[in-house]
Formats: structure tokens, C-alpha cells, sequence
């Protein structure tokens, strides 16, 4: 009913104290540089400067499990846990300037046995011929059963990679997945190789993976694994290294995914992972940075310490769980080590410069350990470690171990639930959940060792069975939404997965889950899968029931007459329930049985039947119609008026009207609803039946109409008039309403009453008269004419004129036969003037006139406007600059003024080119209201030169920090760079002064010389950066140049004036790396100038 969760955490190794204390307990003694020291023992480090060691860079030291020293050594001789020289124990082919010169691996299958594994120095690469001398990667083995103190059996084995006995200065080790043993791993030409170490020995044949830079030159830098031997990091001090890391596969030593996370310009040396194995540690020569490997690792770069010093050094985690950290500045040693103490901790991990001191002398290493080391390794169902399980599951224990020479005596384990076994390779069911603590205890060869592990049990989900009921038509299928279900399956609510399964076995697997929406046409058993976020599971069961909707038949229209009742039938199963309602929603059935006898019925009427099967499927409500053959009539009596006929009215549904001139006719003189009469005169009878289909007649009605009398109508001849309104009479002589009428036709009336008062009017217009009376009868329409005068129109010749202030104006108006007024306002009665022409007096202002035309019949025309505006006498102004430079761009003068007078000017534009005063007139064209002519006065100034004082000459990081933006005479503007020659580190560049607008001054340039050194160079004969040297130095510089190695060594003096230096030594090329440089030079007269700095070979 449960199936097991197994969740392995990778890159973490959980192991039991005592296997843990194991691991720590022989890295527990420390020896390193000049004599220095630390021992773990009691957990913090305590100061031992008993060592022998005097190195620049890596050693090795090795412990036994309970943390007595056994030996040290630096890659060239072997030191004993009393401090003397091993015997034999010189001339191991290290070097005391390796990075990672040595490493000690305990000889699986042997108690007594140790390889001790070494590298050779770029140093000795470097040795004439090139590369002759090179040791590369030896291993040598000590046997600590001989004498006191062991002794070296074997010394300086070979082992060449790529074909060549080199190696660069990278060495590691990482205990091999299945306890059989170590991979020993370095690197060369762009590969790395994995040495097999086994009880078998040492296969001289590594597994080879390819990464890295491909340097025929032995680089300095680390390899360094992770602690559950996942990862292995890469460091180099040279161009092409950088920081890189690797997933390392234990299992069959190969390296894959190369990750760069940084290049040039850093010179990566010292490399750690946590203890967690989640966050990187790397040194550079000036910083040391910090790196989360479980983000984007190349993104999470934090800085913990910047120098700009050498800040390159070995990084060691520490038996406490902390890092060690040797930093050292360029050519110096220091009696100090750094800490990280909470390397686990990203971006606060603690880190104290300086915090232990040594008492002695270290310079960049420290020791090497195995980072993966276990004794005894625990694996559940074949997993390295599982931390939870599901309540209910089998799961497989079993170990291994690193053979020391011995085979397992006694085993124990205890699975934390009470339950122990003696088992090789038990299996193990926990009946409940919780945490548990997984023991081993096994006895090898007289020693005993422990291990253990925590595992959580998890309950299964909580969850019950379900159904789903439905009921179709026979042979329909059905889609059932199953996910309906999950409140019923799921009642607590917990985080699951829900999925269907056709069989309980497919559930269990897991396999075949059905959807969600499930088509049957039959009932159907499912099964249920209900599983946590966790894996763990439990098995219910989905029944889908499908049931049949009953069928039935019946008459669904029934008719009968009014007041007779009707018998409803329905034929069904003999198992069904039949139930009659009175409506569609009702809930209480009127009647249950197959056969229902309605009450009489005057009215039609509707009931509803349904049928209920033994499993309570309904086959839905259906509607049957009763309905009623009614034989009564409805009527209405009528009114028209005399002359008119008369439309009568009745209803009978359905059924069939005759109308009768009597009430004793027996031919009708209609049928239908409706029947028009002859033309009345006077108030008339006429007699309605209804007759229906099934034969029933009603009583026959009397329907009487009413014949009212038409009135009267005299209307009066209408007045000439006019464009305007006028007033219509009429009368009627019985004195009812009368209706005004736009047209003979019209059917809304546009006035009511004896008089009628007409919209204006502008051409002869008609109207129609009608009388009402009170009873709705109208008399005939009767049409009187309206004769409208033409309306005179003014003309005006001018409507807009302007004059000057102080004259006066004649204004024109035309009407032909027309009389023509002049007045002051719209609406003055008393003209002022009479006639076609008006003078006006003289005005000092705007004004406004109006004329009117008046006709013959006296019909007067709109008023016209005509506006008089009256302009000021102006004097011509004028926005001129009035002072300008000698010879500046003439400036043309306008011929229109800032307030709109026209003109010409005595010359028409400004000369600049005498200095002085100079006068210019503006006379106006005619026809302005304007005064005579405007003098302006221009004055033309000399114009002067910007003097300054400027350096021109600037060495290495000198730059000239601002120019003045004052002149030494008084000018003032701005710089900017106006020219460039040479490159980014010599040459020179033109600035101009530029006076600001105004100060009539002319601009001002200097050119300024730079020389500076380039910060690398690649000496590769692709002709470019092939030669290192500081250009732009003359030869009144008297300059001269010395290059150093990072040890102080001088490499090359040369004059700059020749080409400079090629990257070589005594004719042998050097390696990529930074130099240093020293030049002395002379500058105005002044000698011993002195510059320091360094750049970087690139290859």
C-alpha cells in the first residue's frame, strides 16, 4: 500500500562522530613553511614550532585515526612524528616552490603502507635546456611497520602524463565512491589524469579528461576537491587559468562541466570549498573573494579583502571546520595566519586578517590534505545517503569500507526503532513515522569504527474512498469530472497528488493514470493514488455508478369544451412512480399514479408529469396541455359620426364570430372579428355570436352604436403683410374646437383655437381649418392664403475702414427703390442720416454704423454693420544690438519695426568693419499713422587675445586636473579638446580655450604631451603587443628601464628610445606571469625622476 521515497542529497557526506572525528582527527597535525605549525588536537589550534619544514609553498602531513602524528613531509624529504629526517628520506622529487608539492595517501588493503604523492616547480622547468630537468608527478611509499618511525621503501616512481614526465604544480585526491581506494588527480596541457590508487597499487594508466588552459609551461595554482568529493576547483596564476570548477565523478575519475567563473586580468593561486561544499574561497594577488556555487557562481562574487599588495596563499579547511588563510605580500614572509570562521556563511563568514600568530616564518603554503577521506560508508537501497523514507516501505541497507589489510569481524545495526541485526546487508520496514538514527558498528581488524545516519519516516496521506452517481439515456455515456471527488478523497486538505487508476496494481505502479474527465457508459471501479509532496502514498477506491433515466409515453394536447373535465394517461414501467404536478418547479405532487382526471375547466390549462425509477433517476418534467374550447364572446359598443361607418369589435379564441342585422337572424351579414358597418346617419343595433370547432355556440350580444352630428365651419380671408407674422380667424356655429392645419393632409395641428397668430413668414404661405366637436366629430378643411411682400436688401460697399485719428470717413450703401437710414446703434429708432451716402463727423476712436433699407409697402430690411476703426499716430520702434566687435558678421537692419511700421534705412545692414560710433536712419513708407524718421546709434569695439600660463608635459598617472576659466588677462569661457595624435599611453592632445559670447576676444589653443606604459603585452609573433617598452620619451629624457620576476631577479635593462623587451631571458623564453619595472628619467634639467609599477606576459 506504500512505496518508498528516497531523496539523496548530493555534495553533502553525512557521516556518525566517530567516522567524522576519523577524518579530522588525521589532518589533525599541521607543519608548513619555516618551521611553522598548528596541531588540531583539542579542536582549536595550538602553536607547534617544532617542524621541520622549510617551504615556500605545499607540504603534507598524515595522522592515524586518533590523531597521533605518523609523519610530515615537503615534497623533498620525509620528517618523522619525533621531527628527524625518515630513513631514506631525502631526495623525493618535489619542490619546496610547488604549489601543491606533495599529498599523502594511506595504501588501501595495508595498515602499514603510505604513498607519498609529488610535483615538480615551474623552477625547474625553467632550467636550460627548457623543460630537461623537470621531475613531474613521482610517487614514493613509506612502510611505518619498519623500525620506530617507519622508513621509505620506495622513492621517485614515475608517472608521466600526456607522454611527458611534467605535471603542473596542481595536486589532489578524492576517495573513491565504493571504499576500493583513492583517485590521485593533476593536471598538464589542457587535461587532467586520474590516477587509480587500490590495494593492488598504483595504475601508472590515468583516466583522462579534457579542461584547463593547454600551457606547456607547469603552472602555478591549486586543485582542491570538495569535502563529499562532487567538485574539484581549478586555480591558475597564469592568463589563460583563471578560477574554474569541475563536477568530478568518484566513481570512475572523470572531470566534466567545466564552469569559468573568472579570467585575466586576477591571478588566481589559493582555492577552498565550505564545509557544506556550497560556497567557494579563492586568493588572488590582491583580493580574496567569496562565491556561491548554488546560484550563478560567476554572478555571486563578494570581495572579502582587498590589498594592493600580493594578497596570493594557500586556502585549508581546517579539522575544526574552519579556513586557514597565507596570505603574503610580493617578497615577503609572514608570521601570521588569516581565518574564515564561518565559511558556510555567505557574505559574513567571519574572516579576521591575521589571527593567529605563528612564531615563526610562513611564506604561501600550507598542508594538502585527502579533502574526501572515510573509513566507513553507508548506502540505502544503493544511495549514498537518504534522509527520508515513507512509513511502510522496505528499504536495503549495506557498507563499505576501506580495506586496511583486514576483513570485517563483527557487525551491528541498530535502526533506531528498537529493531537490530548482524545482517551483511539487511532490509528494514519502519511501521511508524518519525526520525531515526541509523548505527553501524563493525570490528576491522581489532579496531572498531562507527557510523551513522538520521532518516525521517513519513506517514502516508490521509484519504478515504469516493463515489460518483449519474443517471443517462439507455447506451449514452457519460463524462465524470473525477477531480469533483477531491474534497471527498482528500478531507483534511493535505498538500497531495491525486491521479485514477484502472487497476489497484497500475495505482501501486503508478502507471496508466486515467483523466480527469472519464467517459463510461456503464458503471466503472477506479482506483485512487494519493501521494504526497514527499513520495509516500496511499491506494482508495472511485466508484462510478451509471444508472438509466426512465422513458414513458402520453398525449401531450388535450382539448375538451368549457366546464367539462379531461381524463390525462401515461404509459411506463410498471416499477416506475408516476407523480403529476400543477407546475414545471413544483415540488409537492397533486396526483401519483398513471392515469389523472382534471377538475372541470372554463379556461385552458397546463399540468406536468414525471416518472421516478427504483433508483430514483428522473426521467424530467413534461408538459401536458388541456385545452379548453370556450364558446363566449367579448364585445364593445361604438361611436362615429353622421356620414361615417362604424368598425365593431369582438373576441372569441380560437373560435368562430357571425354578426347579425337582428337578433332572430339566421343569415349573418359578417364573420370575423371585426366588421365594418354601412355609412350612419343615426344610432344603430347589430347582434355577435361564437361558434367553436366542436359545435358549442354562444349567446348571441347586442352591440349598439352611437351617431354624433359634424359641426359647422366660416373662416376669414387673410391680410397682405409684410415678411412677419399675422393672426387667422374662424368660426364654427356649434362653437367647438378648431384645429389649424400646415397642409390638407396634415395629421398634427400647429394651432388650436378661434384665432391662429402664424410663424414669421417671408413668401405667401397656406393653412387648412377644421372644427371639432366635443364628441370627436370633424367638419371638412377649409384653405386660407397668406400674401407676404418682399423684403428689401442693403448693400454696403465697405463693411471695415480705417482712418487715422482726427479724420473722418464717407460710408456707401445701395437698395434700388429702396429708401436707406443711417443710425449709431442696432436698435436706435431716429436715423441720423437719410440717403445712399453718410460722412461721418471726425472721430478720435473706434466706432460702429448701421444702415437699413425701407421698401415702397413699408417692409424694412435687417440692419448692416459697418465698422470704422480709427489707428494712433506711432513712432517706429526697434530691438538692435547697439555695441558689436571689430569685423564681427554685419548684421542686416529690419525693414519692419517691433510695432509694425514699414520702411527703408539710410544703409541696410551694420558694418564692422572700423571701430567707433555709427548712426543709421529709418524713414517710414507712406499711408502709416507714423511720425518721420528714426536715428539709431552703433558702436564697434577692438577685440583682444586670452593669455595663460598651461603645463605641457605629463608623466604616467599624471593628467592635468582642470584649465583656468579665466584667462591671466581678464577673458573668460571654456576648454574643450579640439586635436589627438599617438595612442591610449603616449602621445599628445590640443585643447582650445573658447571666450564666452560678449567680451570680444579671440580663442586660445595649447597642445599638451602624455607618456604612459602599457599594463601587459603578448610576445607571440603575430605582430601585435610582441614587445614590452614605454614610448614617447625623448632623448633629453635620458630614460632607462629595469625589468624584474616576482622574486626580485632582474631580467632586462634597456634605453626606451630602442625596441624594448620580448618576453625572453638569456635567449629562453619566460613563462606567462607579471614582471615589475623601475625607470629613472630626467624632466626640465631635473634627474633621478623615478616611476614603479607592473604589467602583465600574456601567452
Amino acid at each position: 500500500m506504500h512505496k518508498a521515497l528516497y531523496t539523496v542529497v548530493s555534495f553533502v557526506l553525512l557521516l556518525c562522530a566517530s567516522d567524522a572525528v576519523y577524518g579530522q582527527q588525521q589532518t589533525a597535525h599541521w607543519f608548513f613553511g619555516k618551521n611553522a605549525g598548528l596541531d588540531f588536537i583539542a579542536g582549536a589550534p595550538i602553536v607547534n614550532t617544532s617542524g621541520q619544514t622549510d617551504a615556500n609553498e605545499g607540504t603534507a602531513s598524515f595522522s592515524d585515526e586518533f590523531g597521533n602524528l605518523l609523519f610530515y613531509t615537503d615534497g623533498t624529504n620525509v620528517f618523522t612524528r619525533n621531527h628527524t629526517i625518515m630513513p631514506n628520506g631525502t631526495g623525493l622529487n618535489g619542490h619546496l616552490s610547488s604549489t601543491q608539492s606533495c599529498i599523502i595517501i594511506p595504501a588501501p588493503g595495508s595498515a602499514n603502507l603510505y604513498y607519498i604523492f609529488t610535483t615538480d616547480a615551474l623552477e625547474r622547468f625553467l632550467e636550460i635546456p627548457l623543460g630537461s630537468q623537470s621531475k613531474g608527478l613521482n610517487y614514493s611509499v613509506v612502510d611505518m611497520s619498519i623500525g620506530v618511525d617507519g622508513e621509505v621503501t620506495v622513492k621517485n616512481i614515475p608517472l608521466p602524463v600526456g607522454g611527458f614526465q611534467r605535471c603542473n604544480e596542481q595536486l589532489t585526491a578524492v576517495a573513491k565512491a565504493d571504499c576500493s581506494g583513492y583517485w590521485v588527480i593533476t593536471s598538464y596541457l589542457g587535461k587532467f589524469y586520474s590516477f587509480s590508487v587500490t590495494s593492488d597499487g598504483v595504475n601508472p594508466d590515468p583516466v583522462v579528461s579534457v579542461g584547463g588552459p593547454n600551457s606547456i609551461l607547469p603552472g602555478a595554482g591549486y586543485l582542491r576537491a570538495s569535502h563529499d568529493g562532487k567538485k574539484i576547483a581549478y586555480t591558475s596564476i597564469t592568463e589563460s587559468g583563471g578560477l574554474r570548477v569541475y563536477d568530478f565523478n568518484n566513481e570512475n575519475g572523470i572531470l566534466s562541466n567545466e564552469n569559468i567563473l573568472f579570467m585575466l586580468p586576477r591571478q588566481y593561486y589559493g582555492v577552498e570549498f565550505s564545509p557544506n561544499n556550497t560556497i567557494l574561497y579563492a586568493s588572488t594577488a590582491n583580493n580574496l573573494l567569496q562565491y556561491d556555487l548554488s546560484a550563478t557562481p560567476a554572478n555571486s562574487e563578494v570581495i572579502l579583502a582587498t590589498n594592493n599588495a600580493n594578497m596570493m596563499g594557500a586556502l585549508q579547511l581546517g579539522p575544526n571546520n574552519k579556513i586557514y588563510y597565507a596570505d603574503v605580500e610580493q617578497y615577503t614572509i609572514n608570521d601570521h595566519l588569516s581565518v574564515i570562521n564561518d565559511p558556510d556563511n555567505f557574505g559574513n563568514p567571519g574572516y579576521v586578517p591575521d589571527a593567529i600568530s605563528l612564531g615563526t616564518k610562513r611564506v604561501f603554503g600550507l598542508p594538502n590534505f585527502i579533502p574526501y577521506l572515510y573509513h566507513v560508508k553507508l548506502f540505502i537501497n544503493n544511495n549514498d545517503i537518504v534522509t527520508q523514507a515513507c512509513e511502510g516501505a522496505p528499504l536495503a541497507f549495506s557498507y563499505c569500507h576501506v580495506n586496511r589489510g583486514n576483513v570485517s569481524s563483527t557487525i551491528l545495526w541498530n535502526f533506531g526503532d528498537g529493531s537490530t541485526t548482524t545482517d551483511e546487508a539487511p532490509e528494514h520496514i519502519y511501521t511508524a513515522a518519525g526520525t531515526y538514527t541509523v548505527t553501524l558498528n563493525v570490528t576491522i581488524g581489532g579496531r572498531a569504527y562507527a557510523s551513522a545516519t538520521q532518516i525521517t519516516v513519513i506517514a502516508a496521506p490521509v484519504a478515504q474512498n469516493a463515489e460518483q452517481n449519474i443517471c443517462i439515456p439507455q447506451g449514452a455515456a457519460h463524462t465524470f469530472n473525477l477531480s469533483q471527488s477531491y474534497p471527498q478523497i482528500n478531507p483534511g486538505n493535505e498538500n497531495v497528488t491525486i491521479t485514477f487508476h484502472p487497476t489497484e496494481q497500475k495505482a501501486k505502479d503508478n502507471e496508466d493514470a486515467l483523466p480527469l474527465d472519464f467517459s463510461t457508459t456503464v458503471s466503472k471501479t477506479l482506483w485512487i493514488r494519493i501521494e504526497s509532496t514527499l513520495g509516500c502514498y496511499t491506494v482508495r477506491r472511485m466508484q462510478l455508478t451509471v444508472n438509466q433515466i426512465p422513458s414513458f409515453s402520453t398525449q401531450y394536447n388535450v382539448a375538451i369544451c368549457s366546464g367539462n373535465t379531461a381524463v390525462l394517461q401515461v404509459t411506463a414501467q410498471s416499477s416506475d412512480t408516476i407523480n403529476w404536478y400543477y407546475a414545471q418547479n413544483s415540488t409537492t405532487p397533486l396526483f401519483t399514479g398513471n392515469n389523472y382526471e382534471t377538475p372541470a375547466l372554463t379556461a385552458n390549462t397546463s399540468y406536468w408529469v414525471e416518472t421516478v425509477s427504483t433508483a430514483g433517476c428522473l426521467s424530467g418534467r413534461v408538459k401536458i396541455t388541456v385545452t379548453v374550447n370556450s364558446s363566449s364572446v367579448s364585445i364593445q359598443n361604438a361611436v362615429t359620426c353622421s356620414g361615417n361607418t362604424a368598425t365593431l369589435l369582438a373576441s372569441s379564441p380560437s373560435n368562430t364570430i357571425n354578426w347579425y342585422d337582428s337578433a332572430v337572424a339566421v343569415v349573418p351579414v359578417a364573420t370575423g372579428g371585426q366588421f365594418t358597418t354601412p355609412i350612419l346617419t343615426s344610432d344603430t343595433s347589430y347582434w355577435v355570436e361564437a361558434l367553436t370547432d366542436t359545435g358549442c355556440r354562444s349567446e348571441r350580444m347586442q352591440v349598439n352604436i352611437t351617431v354624433n352630428a359634424v359641426p359647422a365651419l366660416v373662416v376669414a380671408s387673410a391680410d397682405s403683410i409684410c415678411p412677419g407674422k399675422t393672426v387667422l380667424t374662424a368660426t364654427t356655429t356649434t362653437g367647438d374646437t378648431i384645429n389649424w392645419y400646415a397642409s390638407e393632409s396634415a395629421a398634427i395641428p400647429v394651432a388650436t383655437g378661434i384665432a391662429f397668430t402664424t410663424p414669421e413668414l417671408t413668401s405667401t404661405t397656406s393653412y387648412w381649418a377644421e372644427a371639432v366637436s366635443s364628441l370627436g366629430c370633424r367638419s371638412a378643411r377649409v384653405k386660407v392664403s397668406v400674401n407676404v411682400y418682399p423684403l428689401p436688401i442693403v448693400t454696403i460697399s465697405h463693411a471695415n475702414l480705417e482712418i487715422c485719428e482726427g479724420t473722418s470717413v464717407a460710408l456707401d450703401a445701395t437698395s434700388p427703390g429702396n429708401i436707406i437710414n443711417w443710425y449709431d446703434s442696432a436698435v436706435a429708432t431716429t436715423p441720423l442720416y437719410t440717403g445712399k451716402t453718410f460722412t461721418t463727423p471726425v472721430l478720435s476712436g473706434d466706432n460702429i454704423y448701421w444702415a437699413e433699407a425701407v421698401s415702397p409697402q413699408g417692409c424694412i430690411s435687417s440692419r448692416v454693420e459697418v465698422n470704422v476703426t480709427v489707428t494712433s499716430w506711432k513712432t517706429p520702434v526697434f530691438d538692435i544690438l547697439q555695441e558689436y566687435c571689430k569685423d564681427a558678421q554685419p548684421e542686416l537692419l529690419p525693414p519692419v519695426s517691433v510695432n509694425g511700421i514699414r520702411g527703408s534705412w539710410s544703409s541696410p545692414a551694420i558694418s564692422t568693419d572700423t571701430s567707433g560710433m555709427q548712426s543709421y536712419t529709418f524713414t517710414p513708407d507712406p499711408g502709416q499713422c507714423t511720425s518721420g524718421p528714426v536715428v539709431i546709434n552703433i558702436e564697434v569695439f577692438e577685440s583682444i587675445m586670452p593669455e595663460f600660463k598651461i603645463e605641457t608635459h605629463y608623466f604616467f598617472d599624471e593628467r592635468p586636473k582642470f584649465f583656468p576659466n579665466v584667462s591671466n588677462n581678464g577673458v573668460k569661457g571654456i576648454w574643450s579638446e579640439t586635436a589627438s595624435s599617438g595612442g591610449s599611453l603616449f602621445g599628445s592632445k590640443t585643447y582650445t580655450f573658447t571666450p564666452d559670447p560678449g567680451q570680444c576676444a579671440g580663442d586660445f589653443s595649447t597642445t599638451i604631451k602624455f607618456i604612459d606604459y602599457p599594463r601587459f603585452f603578448s610576445p607571440n609573433g603575430d605582430g601585435h603587443h610582441d614587445l614590452w617598452n614605454i614610448w614617447g620619451f625623448e632623448r633629453e629624457n635620458k630614460a632607462s628601464i629595469n625589468i624584474f620576476d616576482r622574486y626580485g631577479k632582474l631580467i632586462k635593462q634597456f634605453d626606451p628610445l630602442r625596441e624594448g623587451w620580448d618576453g625572453t631571458y638569456n635567449g629562453y623564453t619566460l613563462p606567462a606571469t607579471d614582471y615589475w619595472f623601475m625607470v629613472t628619467f630626467t624632466v626640465d634639467g631635473v634627474n633621478n625622476n623615478e616611476f614603479k609599477a607592473h604589467f602583465s606576459l600574456l601567452r
